[in-house]
Parts: C-alpha cells; structure tokens; sequence
C-alpha cells in the first residue's frame, strides 16, 4: 500500500517539519537537477523532490515529490539510470505538488497526476533524458577539479576537491563507462 492510499488527504508540513529536507548522495552537489529529500509528516515513508518554480503571484516555491525511500528500487534503477526520469516520475500515477510559502506558514501539498506537471517542468526532464543522478554528480565533481578562470584557487581547495572526486570515483567508478570515468 502506498502513501496516497494510507494517507487520502495530502500532507501539510509545518516549517520545522519541512526544514528536515535533506540533500542525500548523489544529490549534495549542485547540479541543475536540484533534487531534495523530505519525511512525510507522520514520517511513514520519505519523499524525493524536484523544485521547480515560483509560483504565479511570487509567494510561494512549487515542488514535485513522489514517494521514494532509499531502499526503493525504482529509486535506486533512476538514481542509477536504468530508468528515465520521465519514467520515475510517472512511475506511481500520482505526485505531490507542494506548496512551500516564502514567508513562514505551513507547507501544503495536494495528489495530482504526473501529467498535470507544469509544461516546462515536463521539458525539463524529457532535456535530463540520457542523464541520471549518480552521473550529474560525477560531472559535477570532475569540473569543479578544474582551475577557476575568475578567482585564486588555492592549493588545499584543489586538493579538496580533487580527495572528493577520487573518493567518489573509488567507490563508484565501476558503475561508470570506461569513457566517462
């Protein structure tokens, strides 16, 4: 049983609650994908979310979620790109829309069908086609190694990152083309 069918009223967070978002690998480093981790109120299962846009009047930010523990398998076949992200996120038949206020006020969401995602939210992923989570990530590490053109980087920066990279790679690099690594 899924959480729309446990819970048929969607949840409303309170500002606490919703601070307890989480960037978990390979989703803590920026990259364009700008994908969360949150617990539903009652804390029954964790969401995955896309944030996407302003809202019309500029009042409060529009995120996507679906349900996706960390031991879920749809999850773990997208995060790894066995799977589209269009794929993933139609995956259940139902999303939520959650509406997070720009100024302090309880995070509200409602049940919506994958297809009633904004139009340029929809291009966004069919554009992420051929990418996957695990991938940004690795692109990401690998450009921020490379030497600012605008600003001093200093040495023990560059090592830092370049110690992160390697790390990554150690552990991931297997999952990864011989190309691309």
């Amino acid at each position: 049983m899924d959480y729309k069918s446990r819970n048929p009223i969607a949840p409303t967070w309170s500002n606490d609650e919703f601070a307890s978002r989480r960037t978990p690998e390979p989703y803590d480093v920026p990259t364009g994908a700008r994908l969360l981790e949150v617990d539903t109120p009652d804390s029954s299962t964790v969401l995955l979310m896309q944030t996407v846009e302003l809202c019309p009047e500029n009042t409060s930010l529009i995120l996507y979620a679906i349900e996706a523990p960390r031991n879920c398998s749809m999850r773990r076949a997208f995060e790894w790109g066995e799977i589209s992200w269009l794929d993933f996120w139609f995956h259940t038949g139902w999303l939520l829309r959650i509406n997070m206020p720009l100024n302090p006020g309880p995070v509200t969401s409602s049940y919506i069908l994958p297809s009633q995602m904004t139009v340029s939210t929809l291009n966004f992923l069919e554009q992420l086609d051929g990418q996957f989570p695990y991938s940004l990530k690795q692109q990401q590490l690998k450009l921020s190694c490379r030497k600012p053109l605008f600003r001093p980087f200093r040495k023990f920066e560059r090592e830092r990152v370049e110690r992160r990279y390697q790390q990554f790679m150690a552990k991931y690099g297997h999952r990864f083309s011989q190309d691309v690594a």
